[in-house]
């Protein structure tokens, strides 16, 4: 969304690669392109996080456990646990 209306070419070129892990890789590269006025990941996972209560539920349950990112291959499919 974030390339979309300033620059199609890129959001096309981003939508159209097979893997979660290349859609992140693709705008990563164009992280000079996006609009100084886009939220960062930050603030739109704090506003995710506040506005829907099982959202929120999901990481408080964790207690004091490290969250850490993991990449998918398969939606639900875990490369780091094979699960």
């Amino acid at each position: 969304m974030q390339f979309l209306e300033h620059h199609p070419h890129i959001a096309k070129s981003i939508r159209q690669t097979k893997k979660p892990r290349d859609a992140w890789a693709a705008a990563a590269r164009y992280k000079a392109q996006v609009r100084s006025d886009w939220p960062n990941m930050d603030t739109v996972l704090w506003q995710e996080l506040t506005q829907f209560a099982q959202l929120k539920q999901e990481p408080l349950a964790t207690g004091d456990a490290q969250l850490v990112e993991v990449f998918s291959d398969l939606f639900g499919y875990s490369l780091l646990t094979g699960s």
